[in-house]
């Protein structure tokens, strides 16, 4: 087994496993990657914010879980911790006996957070808001994070900087220089998770034309699928509800269970 680095050089190796964080130039994101033989096996994202290190995407292959990549990659990153001003290491997942067993075997403790739901490609393109207020918006004033200048990557929202998000899935509109609107969604293992949207005006079609084009990338990417899960968690309990209803009546949108924090104290 060998524990990298992910940098440009070497992240296409490990994609799907973790957002192309990279392509925004991040100085304070760590990946890691697990690589045996000649295959990846899994990787590690963690953002170092206000001396936090906050793990922000974990995955192994399937076939290759419980052989120890998990810890391993837990591990080096306490090793780059080591020396830093970093106090804490904590991280946010869907509660699951496994994963709670995983962060337990190696220190942290464990608090309830939020509830994470999810609806699947297929019930959004049956829905209401899909043929009422979707299917027909354009896009065009929209551009791709990974398409944007260095410039025009300055004029983005700085509180866009504490997510881990794929330029090639998040979108933003710019005018007169300023964001003002934006979706940021990371593609993983088969989910599309939408990590941040945000709209500087009070028009919730401008949202709409993200939502659009994070569909189109979704279709684009999984030709004839169906059941991709666009996954999100709720600040504010009500939206869960609009947004169900939204979709077509109670039902659509399903709970992938409680967020839970753990957290590891140096």
């Amino acid at each position: 087994m060998d524990i990298t680095r992910i940098t440009k050089d070497n992240e296409r190796s490990f994609l799907p496993f973790c957002a192309r964080s990279a392509a925004k130039g991040a100085p304070d994101l760590i990946r890691i990657g697990a690589i045996e033989g000649d295959m990846a096996r899994g990787a590690l994202s963690a953002r170092i914010e206000d001396g936090i290190a906050d793990i922000t995407s974990l995955y192994i292959l399937p076939g290759d879980r419980r052989r120890g990549y998990g810890k391993a990659l837990a591990g080096k990153l306490e090793e780059f911790m080591e020396g830093s001003d970093v106090d804490a290491i904590c991280a946010a997942f869907p509660e699951s006996d496994d994963l709670n067993h995983f962060f337990d075997s190696l220190g942290y403790v464990l608090f309830p957070g939020m509830d994470v739901f999810y609806f699947t490609l297929g019930e959004l393109l049956r829905s209401r808001i899909w043929e009422k207020h979707i299917k027909g918006r354009k896009t065009a004033g929209l551009k791709k994070v990974s398409e944007i200048s260095a410039r025009e990557r300055n004029a983005l929202d700085t509180g866009m900087g504490f997510y881990d998000y794929d330029p090639e899935w998040s979108t933003v509109c710019l005018e007169d220089g300023k964001c003002t609107s934006s979706l940021l969604a990371v593609n993983t293992a088969d989910n599309v998770s939408i990590a941040w949207i945000n709209s500087d005006k009070d028009d919730p079609s401008i949202l709409l034309q993200h939502l659009r084009a994070l569909t189109d990338k979704t279709m684009e990417e999984y030709p004839g699928r169906r059941d991709i899960r666009f996954r999100m968690v709720f600040d504010e309990a009500d939206l869960s509800g609009k947004l169900e209803q939204l979709l077509g009546g109670r039902g659509h949108l399903k709970s992938e269970g409680r967020m839970i924090n753990a957290v590891k104290l140096k």
